[in-house]
């Protein structure tokens, strides 16, 4: 949780590889529930980054 806290007050997204697996598994609606302060667009560059990171393709929104 400390790497989304401080990749959100730095404006700097910072992510180990354990991290982004956590984020990967949380429904956009649970995330919002747990970080509600975060607002609605962090979670998808938070998930962006992870799969960038991953060298995985991106979900699709289709």
């Amino acid at each position: 949780m400390q790497d989304v806290f401080s990749s959100f007050f730095t404006g700097r997204i910072s992510l180990s590889t354990q991290c982004c697996a956590a984020i990967e598994s949380i429904s956009d609606n649970c995330f919002a529930k747990i970080f509600p302060f975060l607002g609605s667009g962090f979670n998808p560059l938070l998930k962006s980054f992870c799969v960038a990171q991953s060298g995985a393709a991106p979900p699709s929104t289709a």
